[in-house]
C-alpha cells in the first residue's frame, strides 16, 4: 500500500507521532516529489514504487478530480464518500 498525499515536509514526523508509520509500505508526498495530486506524475511515481503497472493499482480518494487523474492512467479508481463506495470495488 502506498500513501499518495499532498502534504507538507513534516508528514513523516506527523505519521510517526500518531504511530501510523507502519500503515503504508511507501509514502509519495507532494512535498518530497515536487508534484501534487491531480498531476498524473504523482500517480506514476506511486505505481513505480510498487513495481506494478497502473492497471494493477487501486486508487481511493475523496476528491473526484484526483480519482479521474488516476483512472486516466489506467488505475481503478474509487471516489470515496462512504464505506459502501470502497466495499463495492473490493467485493
Amino acid at each position: 500500500m502506498v500513501l499518495v498525499t499532498n502534504a507538507t515536509d513534516t508528514l513523516d514526523e506527523h505519521l510517526d507521532r500518531i504511530e501510523l508509520t507502519h500503515f503504508a509500505d511507501a509514502v509519495v508526498s507532494s512535498a518530497t516529489v515536487g508534484v501534487a495530486k491531480p498531476d498524473q506524475r504523482i500517480y506514476e511515481i506511486a505505481a513505480e514504487l510498487t513495481g506494478a503497472a497502473p492497471e494493477r493499482c487501486l486508487f481511493v480518494d475523496d476528491r473526484l478530480e484526483n480519482v479521474e487523474a488516476a483512472t486516466s492512467l489506467g488505475m481503478t479508481g474509487v471516489h470515496y464518500r462512504t464505506v459502501a463506495d470502497l466495499a463495492a470495488v473490493l467485493t
